[in-house]
């Protein structure tokens, strides 16, 4: 069985330096994500106001202007969709 001997002053002053240095790069770790989880939403959720503000301004057009353009020039007729 092996008795442990008192560790000298560098390896204690080399211990303490390792674990604040894994507990800084923890701490800045958990930050970034963070950060970056927060960047994340804000551009997904600026696409989403994007890409739905397009389909309402078609959808707007289409029920503004095209269909009845459509139903001035063909009043009678029924056009099948594809």
């Amino acid at each position: 069985m092996l008795i442990p001997r008192s560790c000298t002053l560098q390896t204690k002053f080399i211990c303490a330096l390792t674990l604040a240095s894994l507990l800084i790069a923890s701490f800045l770790g958990a930050g970034f994500y963070f950060h970056m989880t927060n960047i994340y939403e804000d551009e997904v959720y600026e696409k989403a106001q994007l890409v739905l503000s397009q389909v309402d301004a078609v959808q707007q057009f289409v029920q503004g202007t095209l269909r009845p353009r459509r139903y001035r020039a063909l009043p009678d007729r029924f056009i099948k969709q594809k």
